[in-house]
């Protein structure tokens, strides 16, 4: 039985998705964009985040990069470090990203 305390918030990952495309919308294409609005938008935010970080990812940059490790974090209890959506080498590319930008 999984402990309470590894369960993501989901109301705290909504903000802070939806929070991380905002501040990072002119760094996005708008189909990246569009891809993290849709899943959101569904409660898929595993989907979205992943989505999202690869599209940052591919950009090169980020917006706010002192808030990274707080979306490792997110990341992690979406429990995207185990098993990504995407792309199966997610993590270690986020991890690389999150190095270089910070």
């Amino acid at each position: 039985m999984d402990n309470i305390e590894s369960r993501p918030d989901f109301k705290v990952a909504n903000k802070l998705i939806r929070q991380l495309l905002q501040e990072n919308s002119s760094e996005l294409d708008e189909e990246s964009q569009e891809f993290a609005r849709h899943y959101l938008d569904h409660d898929e935010y595993e989907l979205a985040f992943e989505g999202l970080f690869l599209g940052l990812i591919t950009h090169g940059t980020v917006k706010s990069s002192e808030k990274l490790n707080t979306y490792v974090a997110l990341g992690k209890s979406l429990k995207l470090d185990k098993e990504s959506m995407i792309d199966a080498h997610f993590w270690s590319k986020l991890l690389h990203f999150v190095q270089r930008v910070a």
